[in-house]
């Protein structure tokens, strides 16, 4: 099965559904420490160095791909660092048969309320059902160092099988000793001529027998005489297990005293820190040994992802098993307008208008028309602008460009117009979320143009609030 990537970051979603037998095709981050990490671990992938805003996608044919996992680094605005309408627009674009989105738990506050039911919308809009929308802890699954995110799941419909989402694993998660008793053994073994080796040794190996990890720390941008000052909890819940969570050291670094025999205990080198997170132990990160650190706290938690893998592969193989009976053609009701030329398409429209009983004052766009296809007003003389889209076989999208340029026609007329966009395609998650802000423009796509035309709905009943 098959996965691609967007805001992947050093990889941890990606550790944890390989696991669960996903292979990773395509991956996008930014950060190049990350990005030569992701190349070094998966030599079979296509990495990206891209933000999402300027992420041009491969070439998969659409609907093909098993899952699509987005990272949202940051939400909630409708500015170019909002991560969400991306995301989504590769959701559209690529159509999976699985997507899965993880961001900050605080997307679940209430107050967040109508952005989660404009991502349900786009969603539903696109063909998927959400399966879960909730914060998961990886303790609660076997991670033995905190990390929790909210979660959301969603299938597309026609791979809408059972999703039984997990239980929690009551079964303990395993200690500090556990994990890093043979490295943190090597590192005080080969100092095994310094006298302190062996009593730090086992002091350390008694301090942390306890079940209980605690998260690791994101020192980036931090010094060290800073570090207790931002993080107090968090060093003296590490001290309490023998370790100086202060500094990180690569694993090759020379300097016990420092590294080892330091008052509160040993530091962790970054392939112990990514061990505490759940990576396997053959994944490396690349760049110095801050910046290998900072890719491991930052990371999603592997083990996390490779149980929610798991019950991804499940649900798809059910699909897969099951026979599928070939699906009847469908009939086109837009057959006819879709065979329209652009300009058969604006006086089209402009008749529909019509019949619902407004009066044209213009219809046919051209040269400085200032994208108004068709001008008309209603029956209490209220203007009304259009902006005509027309695609072939009603396949493209329409971009939140022309949503913007019809909005700067409209704010230049007096009186001030309602304005209208009508396709009989398809409108981009940027396009919608943009148009949402503002109440006088609407937005007909396909599905409405059908009520409208075929069906023979008035217009008023066929708009609706954007989004």
């Amino acid at each position: 099965m098959t996965a691609i990537y967007l805001n992947a970051g050093s990889g941890g979603q990606m550790a944890g559904l390989n696991e669960a037998g996903f292979t990773a095709v395509e991956a996008v981050e930014a950060d190049k420490y990350c990005v030569a990490t992701l190349a070094a671990n998966l030599p079979g992938c296509r990495v990206v160095r891209d933000s999402l805003a300027g992420y041009v996608p491969g070439d998969m044919e659409r609907g093909a791909l098993d899952v699509l996992y987005g990272t949202v680094k940051s939400f909630g605005s409708v500015t170019d660092r909002d991560d969400v309408p991306a995301i989504l627009a590769a959701v559209e674009t690529f159509m999976p048969r699985a997507f899965v989105l993880e961001s900050p738990h605080f997307i679940l506050r209430d107050e967040m309320h109508g952005y989660r039911e404009f991502v349900r919308g786009q969603l539903d809009r696109a063909g998927y059902v959400v399966r879960i929308w909730s914060r998961v802890d990886s303790r609660m699954y076997g991670g033995p160092s905190p990390w929790n995110a909210a979660i959301l799941v969603a299938l597309r419909q026609d791979c809408n099988r059972s999703f039984d989402f997990l239980e929690p694993d009551l079964l303990p998660s395993p200690s500090l000793s556990d994990m890093l008793g043979e490295s943190m053994r090597a590192r005080f073994s080969s100092f095994g001529q310094d006298p302190r080796a062996r009593h730090a040794y086992e002091r350390w190996m008694e301090l942390a027998s306890a079940r209980t990890v605690p998260k690791l720390l994101d020192l980036s941008g931090v010094d060290e005489e800073s570090v207790e000052v931002l993080h107090p909890n968090g060093i003296l819940a590490w001290r309490e297990r023998g370790i100086d969570a202060s500094r990180v050291f690569s694993d090759d670094f020379r300097s016990p005293d420092r590294s080892l025999f330091g008052s509160w205990g040993p530091c962790l080198t970054v392939s112990q820190a990514s061990l505490v997170k759940g990576f396997p132990r053959e994944w490396v990160f690349e760049g110095p040994a801050s910046e290998g650190y900072r890719q491991v706290a930052q990371a999603a938690s592997p083990v996390l992802l490779r149980e929610i893998g798991r019950v991804l592969a499940r649900s798809l193989q059910w699909v897969d098993l099951e026979p599928q009976p070939p699906a009847p053609a469908e009939p086109n009701p837009l057959a006819e307008v879709d065979a329209l030329s652009p300009d058969a398409f604006e006086l089209f429209v402009a008749d529909l208008l019509r019949r619902d009983g407004y009066r044209i004052e213009k219809a046919g766009g051209g040269a400085g028309d200032g994208g108004i296809d068709v001008h008309a007003y209603d029956l209490w003389g209220y203007p009304l602008i259009v902006q005509c889209k027309h695609t072939e076989g009603g396949e493209r999208r329409v971009g939140a460009g022309v949503v913007r340029d019809l909005f700067g026609a409209a704010s230049a007329m007096r009186p001030l117009p309602r304005a209208l966009v009508v396709t009989n395609g398809s409108f981009t998650t940027p396009c919608r979320l943009w148009a949402i802000t503002e109440d006088r423009i609407r937005l007909i796509d396909r599905e409405q143009l059908r009520r409208w035309a075929t069906d023979g709905l008035p217009l008023h009943e066929v708009m609706r609030p954007n989004g």
